[in-house]
């Protein structure tokens, strides 16, 4: 699914405002985007679906390294963060 653009302002609700576990939605009730966190026996993983349901991208705390993290984005093999996020300045643009 393709990111939607827009021309002028956006307002966006969280439901509810919780960062691990919320629904991203316009003002007109769309829904753009689910995060869910769960704790799992491999560590914490973070999911973010498009509206579609279809996961997007995920992050994964890595239960053989501490304090570390993978994360995953549009079906990309899994890296860790510090790695993926010192590629560009924009992560996502690649």
């Amino acid at each position: 699914m393709p990111v939607p653009t827009y021309t002028g302002l956006l307002t966006l609700s969280f439901t509810p405002d919780d960062p691990c576990d919320t629904t991203i939605t316009t003002d007109d009730g769309r829904v753009l985007y689910l995060v869910r966190s769960k704790d799992r026996a491999d560590g914490t993983r973070t999911e973010v679906f498009n509206g579609e349901k279809a996961v997007i991208a995920s992050l994964q705390q890595s239960d053989t390294r501490i304090h570390a993290w993978d994360v995953r984005y549009c079906q990309q093999t899994a890296e860790p963060l510090h790695k993926w996020m010192r590629t560009s300045i924009n992560p996502l643009n690649r």
